[in-house]
């Protein structure tokens, strides 16, 4: 392993050449094949070059190696940099003889500036449908309104392609585009709902959810919603219930599509009605909304406690008031969401009361406006979750110049980070030295970034940073060589701000790394919660660090006692946050390893802050969700339990993570 590091540092020329029984199949794609035996000196150095974000050009012995297999690991590994200097490298790579080493480059071409129009360029001169397919999805992920022709056109493609297509052009979409919403767009997509194959049915209703239908004439809207109620997919139903709910302009339109959406057999189907009652409910739709919150699946019930306050009109009071007397944290929960979404006067006070259960008690809080109470709850409350949703709120509030400065001297680091995020965005001189003594005093990598932050904020507010600049140059030095990109970059913004030189990261940030050999043999883990269990098929092929990561804190009983802090009905499931609140991680970040992997339904996917933010909290999709793709680091799929899936709650705890690995050789 020294040898491997030394070579990494050196540079290019160093680097010569009875569980239920429903289950989910792992997603399809793009994936390097486990090492052959005489290339793993080769992957190894590579994996330790992604690893560090070193500069590109310490691939290039690798990219030129005349084993395809060290290439294709290579050029995954230079488009996970995305380094826009590399682009022609990957442009090049596009043209190599390997079809592994095609899909990585043109993957590549999807994660760096400038890489739509080049794919664009190299897809009349490419064949293969597994290649073309990474070039469509590069249009949409890099590009905009001048690769709208060519996403139409490749709607016509195979099953690969015009999955692609369509939802680069829902991406499109959500960038609000004329180009995208046109009828002509709308159109297109439409028609690939009478294709046979599932992927690019459900990629086109995807898209015209993302879109929204408004802009569909009269006779398309009509067909369009005998669609809604009698496809057999009820994915392609779901996505079709959220973007008629955008063009549903007319009382009747509303009504329709609350009424087939209640009552779908699919509870996915359900939920997205329920969602949708905040754009569709109506005082003269009262009965269809009373029938979703009394709805058997408790999913649906709480998304329409929640959505049911946002209509203007109703007796809130009347219909959700009930709800709060219910035995169910969940609901009780869910019900003052709604309540305070129609600003219905509210006594809070039982509800944080100590003995009320802690869901009860951070919904709670999260109604509260009352910067002074949240405060006080930020920086005294017993509990790290209650502690964290209270600095939540905070944000979301002004509070006073006092009470932002109070949460620098928090116990608590996450309270005292998000105090530096709130003087980031309501910055004050008096702010200056506190940010710089909690730096100071701190170890926490989002202290770091969001302190470092918050004083390239609060500069230029200072009359006289002379008494400051001993620390302040300080800082910058070491925030350089913190291991968190974050970290890193902040620093290089406030050197730049100071008219600092800009700081030098060292060349290899200090990172436990283990043998490929050993992460192989990583391939699954059961899950068990008070829910029951779920298996998942781990994918150390194509996210090895992450694999890893994800095995060493189970193996450490990271996760025991853990609870689900994050349920989204027909979206994810999320764990691995010991606090409670979101806010909570191991105490490192770790590298994403993103690749081409789909977000299908039970697909295993590493939760983010940022880019490279990724640590302990991971989630289990629910339903297929195509716009989180090469934007959260896949690492597996649910293989056993998507009944137990769906039954998970916020209530939910893991009782324990098992990791199953093949034995070694010998």
């Amino acid at each position: 392993m020294t040898t491997l590091l030394l070579l990494a540092l050196m540079g290019p020329q160093a680097m010569a050449p009875a569980p239920d029984a429903e289950s989910a199949p792992i997603a399809a794609a793009t994936a390097t094949a486990a090492v052959p035996t005489d290339d793993r000196l080769e992957a190894q150095a590579i994996w330790l070059i992604e690893l560090q974000r070193l500069p590109s050009a310490s691939l290039e012995p690798f990219l030129n190696d005349p084993r395809a297999s060290v290439r294709a690991r290579a050029t995954l590994a230079l488009a996970r940099l995305k380094d826009a200097a590399a682009l022609p490298r990957l442009v090049a790579l596009c043209g190599d003889a390997d079809l592994t080493v095609r899909e990585h480059a043109a993957f590549g071409l999807g994660l760096v500036v400038g890489g739509a129009e080049e794919a664009a360029r190299r897809l009349p001169l490419e064949t293969h449908p597994k290649v073309r397919a990474r070039l469509v999805a590069a249009l949409g992920a890099q590009g905009g309104a001048a690769q709208v022709p060519d996403l139409l056109s490749a709607l016509e493609g195979g099953v690969a392609e015009s999955r692609e297509a369509a939802i680069a052009l829902g991406r499109l979409g959500m960038k609000k585009l004329p180009e995208v919403s046109a009828p002509t767009t709308l159109t297109a997509l439409v028609a690939q709902l009478r294709r046979v194959e599932p992927k690019p049915r459900q990629a086109a209703a995807f898209a015209l959810a993302r879109i929204g239908a408004a802009e569909l004439p009269d006779a398309a809207y009509a067909d369009l919603s005998n669609r809604q109620v009698e496809d057999y997919d009820p994915v392609v139903r779901a996505f079709l219930t959220r973007a008629l709910a955008a063009a549903a302009n007319t009382p009747e339109r509303k009504q329709a599509l609350l009424r087939a959406g209640a009552d779908d057999a699919d509870v996915g189907v359900r939920v997205v009605t329920a969602r949708s009652i905040r754009t569709l409910g109506a005082p003269e739709s009262v009965e269809l909304i009373q029938k979703l919150l009394q709805d058997k699946d408790l999913g649906v019930r709480l998304e329409a406690l929640r959505a049911a306050g946002a209509v203007v009109g109703l007796d809130h009071t009347k219909l959700l008031g009930p709800f709060l007397e219910s035995a169910d944290p969940l609901v009780v929960a869910a019900a003052i969401g709604g309540l305070d979404e129609a600003k219905v006067e509210l006594n809070l006070r039982p509800f944080l009361r100590p003995e009320a259960p802690l869901l009860v008690q951070q919904a709670a809080i999260e109604a509260l406006d009352d910067t002074a109470q949240l405060s006080r709850l930020a920086l005294k409350s017993p509990e790290a979750a209650l502690r964290g949703t209270a600095a939540g709120r905070l944000m979301e509030l002004t509070p006073t110049l006092e009470e932002r400065l109070s949460l620098l001297g928090a116990a608590d680091e996450q309270v005292v980070a998000a105090g530096a995020s709130l003087l980031t965005k309501l910055p004050d001189a008096q702010a200056l030295s506190p940010l710089i003594q909690a730096l100071q005093a701190s170890l926490n990598a989002d202290v770091w970034s969001e302190g470092l932050a918050a004083i390239r904020a609060t500069i230029p507010l200072v009359k006289d940073l002379k008494p400051h600049q001993a620390a302040l140059t300080a800082l910058v030095q070491q925030g350089a060589v913190q291991p968190e990109a974050k970290t890193r970059a902040e620093a290089v913004g406030l050197a730049s701000a100071l008219k600092l030189p800009t700081p030098v990261s060292p060349a290899h940030n200090p990172m436990v790394v283990p043998s490929i050999e050993e992460v192989e043999r990583i391939v699954s883990a059961r899950i068990f919660t008070d829910a029951g269990e779920l298996r998942v098929a781990l994918r150390p092929d194509v996210a090895p660090f992450t694999v890893w990561n994800f095995a060493k804190l189970a193996e450490e009983g990271f996760y025991d006692g853990i609870r689900f802090h994050r349920v989204v009905p027909d979206f994810v499931i999320q764990a691995g946050d010991p606090r409670g609140d979101g806010s909570g991680g191991p105490g490192w970040a770790i590298p994403d390893e993103l690749s081409p992997l789909e977000y299908g339904e039970g697909a295993l996917g590493m939760a983010l802050s940022g880019p490279d933010t990724g640590g302990s909290q991971w989630f289990i999709t629910l339903s297929p969700q195509p716009h989180l793709e090469t934007g959260y680091t896949v690492f597996g799929a649910l293989t056993w339990g998507q009944v137990t899936a769906q039954r998970v709650t916020r209530a939910t705890t893991i009782q324990k993570i098992v990791i199953e690995r093949i034995p070694a050789k010998g």
